[in-house]
């Protein structure tokens, strides 16, 4: 059964706001085990090809505002968002900590991508390169002791990764006046050696489902303008690792706390 929530914007009004099961009107219930659906879709008015980062940020936004409403921890708030390659977590994020506003961050899991001169040290180096973005090219170990001393409320070094540089760089401090952060990675989510942990440290997370072909494309399209490829060499690229990576996350969904559809078809959600 379907139980509707509206989220009215009255400046734009294009937000419908749907969610099973289990949910009270007017109001969020947070069970971690009792996994909610959250369609985002647009109105008819507005039938954009898909609904925006920030139509898309605005439920994720509004449940963060209501859980720092509450909260009484002397650490930080860290949400999750969590997708495949190409599902957009990076533009959701910025859209979620737009609307949330003061006093929130976005830290990503990029920062913790090895570099290449550390990839250069695996036992197949070839392997390692062409396989950059899986689980196993992520220093996961320095990822989650970040979070676990951001959740403390302390003040940490986030490194960023530097797409100019192709590897990380040491990034910026997040002090005391951050008290929310937004985590934004692939693999927030998998049940595999460390990464495990992760979840643990997250109060809640969301997962962006967009069909993986979908995905795809748009990655493929990244790496025609960002890495200069050709059709060819980014659909190999894509195949080989992307594709590879996605269908690994796709299969973590089940333990987000909400999934959130991209809707580009209104009527398939009425």
């Amino acid at each position: 059964m379907y139980i509707a929530i509206a989220l009215t914007f009255a400046s734009a009004g294009l937000l419908d706001f749907r969610c099973e099961p289990r949910a009270r009107v007017g109001r969020w219930q947070h069970a971690r085990h009792a996994q909610k659906r959250v369609c985002v879709v647009a109105s008819a008015d507005a039938a954009p090809a898909e609904a925006s980062a920030e139509m898309i940020a605005a439920p994720i936004a509004a449940r963060v505002l209501e859980m720092q409403s509450s909260w009484r921890s002397p650490g930080r708030l860290l949400v999750g968002i969590v997708g495949v390659p190409g599902s957009g977590k990076s533009s959701v994020a910025r859209a979620t900590a737009s609307v949330i506003g003061s006093g929130c961050a976005v830290v990503s899991m990029d920062g913790f991508h090895y570099s290449r001169e550390e990839l250069n040290t695996f036992p197949n180096v070839k392997e390692a390169h062409a396989r950059r973005g899986a689980p196993f090219t992520f220093n996961v170990s320095g990822f989650l002791r970040m979070l676990r001393e951001l959740s403390a409320g302390d003040n940490v070094r986030v490194p960023v990764f530097d797409h100019a540089k192709k590897d990380p760089s040491e990034g910026s401090i997040l002090n005391s006046s951050v008290n929310t952060v937004i985590v934004e990675g692939n693999y927030l989510l998998i049940d595999d050696e460390e990464w495990r942990h992760v979840r643990d440290v997250l109060k809640e997370t969301w997962f962006l489902d967009v069909p993986v072909d979908m995905a795809m494309s748009r990655v493929r399209a990244r790496h025609m303008s960002e890495l200069g490829l050709d059709k060819e060499q980014a659909r190999a690229r894509v195949d080989g690792n992307d594709r590879v990576n996605a269908i690994l996350v796709e299969n973590s969904k089940t333990r987000a706390h909400f999934i959130v559809d991209h809707c580009a078809n209104v009527s398939r959600y009425r």
